[in-house]
C-alpha cells in the first residue's frame, strides 16, 4: 500500500468499540492511499459483517421506543439506509472501492448512534454532520 499524506480522521471515540473505530478509520483513509483490489474486498467483508451485527440491535430498539418517536424514526433511518447500502457489491476500483467503503463506515456511526442514548454528543466524521443535523 503506497501511502498518501492525508489527514487523520476521528471516529467518535466515547460511541464506538475501539475495533469499529480501527475499521471506519481504515475505511475513511482508502481514498488517500493505494490500494490492492483485495484490500477493498476484505475490508468490504469485515464492513458488513459489523453492520450485519447491528441491524438486529437497531430493530429492537426501535421496539423499545414509542412507535413514531424521533427515536424509531432515527432507527427506521438507520436500518434502511444500512440495507440500501448492503444491496450494493464491493467495488475494486480506487475511487469506488473508496466511496464504497466510506458509506458502509457512515452507515455504521448511524446504526452506532441509533442504538445510543438521546442525550449522546454529536460529532464530526469525515467532515460530515453524522447527526442528521446541518453544519
Amino acid at each position: 500500500m503506497r501511502a498518501a499524506t492525508q489527514p487523520t480522521y476521528g471516529p467518535p471515540d466515547d460511541l464506538l468499540p475501539s475495533e469499529v473505530r480501527a475499521l471506519i478509520t481504515k475505511a475513511f483513509s482508502a481514498g488517500h492511499e493505494w490500494w490492492e483490489p483485495q484490500e477493498f474486498i476484505d475490508l468490504d467483508k469485515l464492513l458488513r459483517e459489523e453492520v450485519d451485527r447491528l441491524v438486529p440491535l437497531v430493530r429492537r430498539r426501535a421496539g423499545e421506543v414509542p412507535h413514531r418517536s424521533r427515536d424509531w424514526y432515527a432507527c427506521d433511518k438507520a436500518v434502511d439506509a444500512a440495507e440500501y447500502t448492503m444491496r450494493h457489491p464491493v467495488s475494486t476500483g480506487q475511487i469506488s472501492g473508496s466511496i464504497h467503503v466510506a458509506e458502509l463506515a457512515r452507515r455504521i456511526v448511524e446504526l452506532f448512534r441509533a442504538t445510543a442514548e438521546p442525550d449522546a454528543p454529536v460529532e464530526r466524521l469525515d467532515g460530515c454532520d453524522l447527526s442528521g443535523g446541518s453544519s
